[in-house]
């Protein structure tokens, strides 16, 4: 593997904290559909905003998620550490999330459509790749996080040692 230069893995890094960035905004969008919607957190679906004066914020939602998923997977790409399994999922994920903003779900208690159909078929897929992104994703993913904590955690272990040593 070419040795690469120090301006794009800043590059790399950016984009992964990008990603990062979008998907805690995706999830202040997602606080605001509940804060603001008409729907019960518990009872109703989140494809329930798609529909009726909520739709163009569950789109910002949406599409917020697929920029995300679309970064996270190229950072992940170019990282050349993760499998490939883990970023093509992810890249499939994005796309059919779009389907999911496309087709508009039925609310309960109403005829089933064929948009509704369509976004329910999408909205599965979308799930079941997203879990195989994690499954792919989490042993590396873990030892990485594992790895980069040690550090801080042996410094911070001043703060405990003298605690349990005079208790």
């Amino acid at each position: 593997m070419p040795r690469r230069s120090q301006s794009w893995d800043a590059l790399v890094n950016a984009v992964f904290l990008a990603a990062g960035v979008a998907y805690g905004v995706q999830l202040i969008l997602l606080g605001m559909l509940h804060l603001g919607g008409r729907y019960s957190i518990i009872s109703h679906a989140v494809s329930d905003y798609g529909v009726g004066g909520t739709r163009r914020l569950f789109i910002a939602y949406g599409l917020v998620g697929c920029l995300a998923s679309i970064m996270f997977a190229w950072a992940l790409f170019d990282d050349g550490r993760f499998p490939r399994r883990g970023w093509l999922c992810l890249v499939l994920v994005a796309v059919l999330r779009l389907g999911v903003l496309a087709f508009p779900t039925d609310l309960k208690g109403t005829r089933p459509t064929r948009s509704g159909r369509l976004h329910y078929a999408f909205a599965i897929a979308s799930f079941a790749f997203l879990y195989m992104a994690i499954d792919s994703l989490h042993p590396i993913a873990f030892a990485l996080v594992a790895k980069a904590a040690i550090a801080p955690l042996v410094g911070l272990r001043w703060l405990f040692d003298p605690a349990i040593c005079s208790g």
